[in-house]
């Protein structure tokens, strides 16, 4: 590998590593809930399940691939960050909803005890602003590998794919 790609994969492998840490977060928070709920899931809340276990695996196996610069790895993390982005996008509408009624309510305990400032705050919408990081991450790894490959004459064949 050359060292000009160094830099990119060594920020896409900690960005879908992330992305894999809070999706699996958001796995079981989604089957908490679902559990929890009293009632059955059915086949969408069973689809949703399905397809954000299939972006963790994905995004695991996307990270583990990222430096062998093969385009299945690429799709692959551009396909779990689509995925799981859903998930994300509930989990950090879930916690709008929570800061919004918090500022509208005047009980002082309330606002002193949920601080809008804390960690726990910011870590409820990283999952969906590193799935929208991914996605673009993955765009221009791809669009990066399919500019080297077509610099590279046709008379390499599918060694250009491996590269």
């Amino acid at each position: 590998m050359k060292a000009a790609r160094w830099p990119l994969s060594i920020v896409n492998v900690l960005l879908l590593a992330g992305c894999t840490y809070f999706a699996w977060h958001e796995l079981f928070g989604l089957m908490f809930g679902m559990g929890e709920s009293g009632g059955s899931p059915g086949l969408l809340g069973g689809a949703f399940l399905l397809v954000t276990a299939l972006g963790v695996v994905g995004f695991a196996i996307a990270a583990l691939g990222t430096f062998s610069r093969v385009r299945v790895f690429g799709l692959l993390g551009l396909a779990s960050a689509i995925a799981s982005l859903p998930a994300a996008a509930i989990f950090a509408w879930q916690e709008v909803r929570v800061i919004v009624s918090i500022s509208n309510s005047n009980d002082p305990w309330l606002r002193s005890w949920y601080q809008a400032h804390t960690w726990n705050r910011v870590e409820s919408f990283l999952p969906a602003v590193l799935d929208l990081a991914a996605i673009c991450l993955s765009a221009l790894w791809l669009r990066q590998l399919a500019r080297t490959n077509a610099l590279r004459s046709p008379a390499e064949g599918s060694a250009a794919l491996h590269s």
